[in-house]
């Protein structure tokens, strides 16, 4: 059973040892062949014994996540995520040490990949509901039919490709679900229906950027009161974003909220719509991010990809993506993974030098 208190629970498989990892900058490499992946159904049969061991002993309804390898046919990680009643649960995916799933198998991944996002638990049906999103990545995500996604929600069973990863999403909390045998599993699950998708687009971050110098770098930060100190991010890479936007706003749509921004005693407002909103608010000092470190989120100890602002059913969240530093409440400063942006609620991104407000309108 899941010791009080646990909402995730986490199995590194393969070998994998996030105590002593580097995380190097994201990179692509491509190779003149590789060998054939297996299918998606063949993946599962070959791992099913230990996903079910995994997820079946999880104990409460929510989420089981687990990663195989398409090219070894190895397993790689599971995630179990609880769905929690009266507010969301969340993990991250992706190849920083931080993250939930950490997957380390395929530099093309980005090192904060993906969010799943379980929505609060359905106490009438039982329903388990969730939200697969992608981190602005270059490569999105795809279903086994190969179509690209920047999100899906799902009910049921979910399985999809990231990178050289088969994810698995299968709900648990029932231990009838489960069936001894691999092929009377597979015969069991129900044809995959998204009841909402986001398809991606292929172009979408192909943005050039003009590169800042370092000295260009430390006078922006001194404009914005912002004492810059040794690197403390595991990531080494450029701060060079390229727009700070002031609206998140679609043409004709009326703000639903503003996200307040403050650095000392600079202050940064968004407006925001609610497509926006729905879709998910990325903020960090990397230039996929929506709000990116223009203007503020400049100094290290701000992630590149930190926090995703969310509407999850009728709240918004905070999605803390595995930052290095973390995300704060200001009120009695508690480090928080996913939290409800309520009204009065304060954020503390890193180390201190931003905090962030959701004001409905």
């Amino acid at each position: 059973m899941v010791p009080d208190g646990k909402t995730r629970i986490i199995h590194l498989e393969a070998g994998q040892d996030r105590q002593h990892r580097e995380n190097p900058e994201t990179r692509m490499l491509v190779f003149e062949s590789s060998p054939p992946a297996a299918s998606f159904r063949d993946l599962f049969l070959r791992n099913y014994a230990a996903v079910r061991d995994r997820c079946s002993s999880f104990g409460q309804p929510g989420l089981g996540v687990a990663a195989v390898d398409q090219f070894s046919g190895r397993l790689s990680g599971i995630l179990c995520i609880a769905a929690k009643i009266g507010t969301a649960n969340s993990a991250i995916v992706g190849r920083h040490s931080m993250t939930d799933l950490y997957l380390d198998g395929d530099a093309s991944l980005s090192l904060r990949h993906l969010v799943i996002v379980v929505s609060p638990l359905d106490l009438t049906s039982g329903e388990v509901r969730f939200r697969v999103i992608d981190l602005r990545t270059q490569a999105a995500f795809q279903d086994e039919h190969g179509r690209r996604f920047e999100g899906l929600v799902a009910e049921g069973p979910l399985f999809i490709r990231c990178g050289n990863y088969v994810l698995f999403c299968l709900p648990t909390g029932d231990p009838t679900s489960w069936p001894e045998a691999g092929e009377d599993a597979w015969a069991c699950i129900p044809e995959r229906v998204y009841l909402e998708s986001d398809e991606a687009e292929p172009d979408r971050w192909k943005r050039k950027r003009r590169v800042r110098t370092r000295q260009e770098r430390h006078e922006r930060d001194a404009a914005v009161g912002i004492e810059r100190r040794a690197a403390i991010t595991l990531v080494q890479g450029e701060l060079g974003p390229v727009r700070a936007q002031t609206r998140l706003l679609g043409e004709g749509e009326q703000p639903v909220g503003v996200l307040r921004l403050r650095v000392g005693n600079v202050v940064h407002s968004v407006l925001v719509g609610a497509r926006s909103v729905h879709r998910g608010i990325l903020l960090g000092r990397y230039e996929r991010c929506d709000v990116d470190g223009s203007k503020l989120l400049t100094s290290e100890s701000i992630s590149r990809v930190h926090l995703l602002v969310v509407e999850v059913g009728e709240r918004v969240y905070a999605i803390d993506t595995a930052s290095t530093n973390g995300t704060w409440t200001a009120e009695d400063d508690r480090e928080v993974r996913i939290v409800a942006l309520d009204p009065g609620t304060d954020l503390c991104l890193g180390n201190d030098l931003a905090y962030l407000r959701w004001v409905p309108e």
